[in-house]
């Protein structure tokens, strides 16, 4: 099946709808998409964090995880409280993954003790 098309969102919540598309062994930029029953088998995954994504009942076979640009420097910034600040860096990390877990993450992305209080 055919890669999404590479449009660029004219909001942050602008999402294209893809349902019950096969990708096989394609890189595939998920920014901007919400991805309903799609099956992804040895995909390249890309997401940068230009824009909101959602999968919806997908299944992921053998694929990898590309974290580019604003994601990216997430993720290091999350390594740098974890590595770099000791014991409470890896309370913040971990708050944030459960956080997550949870499903707490609000609009604002704004994490707080209070939120993870019944812990």
């Amino acid at each position: 099946m055919a890669t999404p098309q590479r449009a660029v969102p004219q909001s942050a919540s602008l999402v294209h709808q893809v349902t019950g598309q096969v990708f096989t062994n394609q890189s595939i930029p998920v920014d901007g998409y919400t991805f309903t029953e799609c099956r992804f088998e040895g995909c390249q995954i890309v997401f940068a964090a230009s824009a909101p994504v959602n999968f919806d009942k997908c299944i992921f076979q053998q694929c990898d995880w590309s974290f580019i640009g604003a994601a990216d420097l997430m993720l290091r910034y999350l390594a740098a409280l974890y590595g770099g600040l000791g014991p409470p860096g890896q309370e913040i990390v971990e708050m944030v993954f459960e956080s997550v877990r949870r499903g707490l993450i609000g609009q604002s992305g704004t994490i707080t003790h209070e939120i993870l209080q019944s812990r």
